[in-house]
């Protein structure tokens, strides 16, 4: 005997009242409704899947705002515990040709912070002070001329010493 047959007969001897009442009860789905159910399941998985990697992306976020704070305390207890920082300080470039060196003044204390030889081009500025710079152009025609000139020396000296 099924379900429905043997409700049938628990029934026989009851009567109906006009009283109404709503439960939630279990019930069989419809092909149509096992679909529509996949779609809401597969729309579930998906959101929930977003949520997941939202949530991961505000925590990177948090850990990398953790970071930066993590960072600035650590540079300002360096700072409060040693007195000192780094800052950006205006300085004079001092060149002593004679001993080939070049040393870097602080404007504010006058001390000399930083202390290196001299490159070729700020050494050749000793032998012309008071001229400036030449551009490219007039360099490279400088350089022609004194090649030149060179080559003309030469070939005077190595017939001189013929002669």
């Amino acid at each position: 005997m099924d379900k429905f047959q043997r409700d049938q007969r628990l029934l026989d001897n009851a009567v109906a009242t006009d009283e109404k009442v709503s439960q939630v009860l279990i019930c069989d789905l419809t092909n149509d409704e096992q679909r529509e159910r996949g779609l809401q399941l597969a729309n579930a998985l998906a959101d929930g899947r977003k949520l997941t990697d939202d949530k991961k992306a505000v925590i990177n976020d948090f850990k990398a705002r953790e970071l930066e704070m993590a960072t600035r305390v650590n540079q300002l207890e360096q700072v409060v515990s040693t007195r000192r920082e780094y800052r950006e300080v205006e300085c004079t470039e001092w060149r002593d040709y004679k001993a080939g060196k070049v040393y870097v003044v602080r404007d504010d204390l006058g001390t000399i912070a930083e202390t290196r030889g001299m490159t070729p081009s700020e050494r050749q500025q000793q032998l012309l002070p008071n001229v400036a710079e030449p551009s490219a152009d007039e360099s490279t025609e400088k350089t022609d001329e004194s090649k030149s000139k060179t080559k003309s020396r030469q070939a005077s000296r190595a017939a001189t010493a013929s002669a």
